[in-house]
């Protein structure tokens, strides 16, 4: 199975990718910084989904996130596990990503292998003392053709009479058993829907195939325990996540309402200031007019009071 590469574009508009092989068999998506592919987009949750290498596939599933995993118009349902090809593009919320393969194979074990590490053949082993070496291609030249006449045809060989077994009288003919009626074959089960292209629904193995223990050896029966407590732990997850997703709505809601009546608060107080402001330039402007005819008055007044002094 080649080497895999998820390609996106990060927070700073530059383009990454993360190498998913059985060396690195889990590469996760979210928000959270324990994520290998992290992203401040509010569409995405704080572990959205995730891409693994299982028996020689590539497969998503989606963990429980808000806005789901996107193969075009189509959504992943919730609890599948779908395969992903070669240039599968798909999205998690509005976050795009695309996965490659690469030339590098890797053996069953899940171990690379390289060409270059692959030993030459050895040299061909000299004759032996006193061998005649053979001869060089070529120097013996090919016969022409019909030169060596075909084989002859098989001679017939005569039975005598007594050797071929005269066929047994008509009322020596034994009958043909009667038939066997076969049982009726097991119904057939649903055929599910084929999958969209680009990637396929997990097929189960079936029983004695090779999954990472003996081949040919039945998987052992599931541990009920086992399967409830890891049921209580993917729940006590997804609640927890559901929590802190809350948590993080609530925050960004109270901090968009603080902004909000931050604003009104500034807008207010600098119509306010505006009113203000207004008020004493009315106010000085009357005390100015105010002030300039009391001079004009004054002014006129000692005027005649001159003139009369003249005249």
């Amino acid at each position: 199975m080649p080497v895999a590469r998820i390609l996106y574009q990060g927070d700073d508009n530059e383009f990454r990718d993360v190498e998913i092989s059985p060396l690195n068999p889990e590469v996760v998506i979210g928000r959270h910084s324990s994520c290998q592919i992290q992203t401040s987009s509010q569409s995405v949750s704080r572990q959205h989904a995730r891409v693994y290498w299982s028996q020689g596939a590539y497969l998503i599933e989606d963990m429980g996130s808000s806005n789901g995993v996107w193969f075009g118009a189509e959504r992943l349902p919730a609890g599948e596990i779908w395969q992903l090809d070669d240039g599968a593009l798909f999205r998690c919320g509005t976050f795009e990503m695309r996965l490659d393969f690469e030339d590098t194979d890797f053996d069953s074990a899940g171990w690379a292998v390289d060409p270059a590490s692959i030993p030459p053949p050895p040299p061909p082993m000299p004759p032996p003392p006193g061998a005649i070496p053979p001869p060089p291609p070529g120097a013996i030249p090919p016969p022409p053709p019909g030169a060596i006449p075909p084989p002859p045809p098989p001679a017939a060989i005569p039975l005598p009479p007594s050797a071929v077994p005269p066929p047994p009288p008509p009322s020596a003919v034994v009958p043909p058993p009667p038939p066997v009626p076969l049982p009726p074959p097991p119904p057939v089960s649903a055929v599910p829907p084929p999958p969209p292209p680009g990637h396929a629904p997990v097929i189960p193995q079936a029983p004695g195939a090779f999954s990472g223990d003996e081949a040919g050896m039945p998987p052992p029966p599931p541990n009920k325990a086992k399967l409830d407590a890891d049921r209580i732990a993917r729940e006590q997850q997804d609640k927890a996540q559901a929590d802190e997703e809350r948590a993080e709505t609530e925050r960004m809601e109270k901090e968009r309402a603080d902004k909000l009546r931050a604003d009104k608060e500034r807008a207010a107080k600098e119509l306010a200031d505006k009113e203000r402001a207004e008020a004493q330039r009315i106010e000085q402007e009357r005390a100015d007019k105010e002030r300039a005819e009391a001079q004009r008055i004054e002014q006129e007044r000692a005027d005649k009071e001159r003139a009369d002094k003249e005249r």
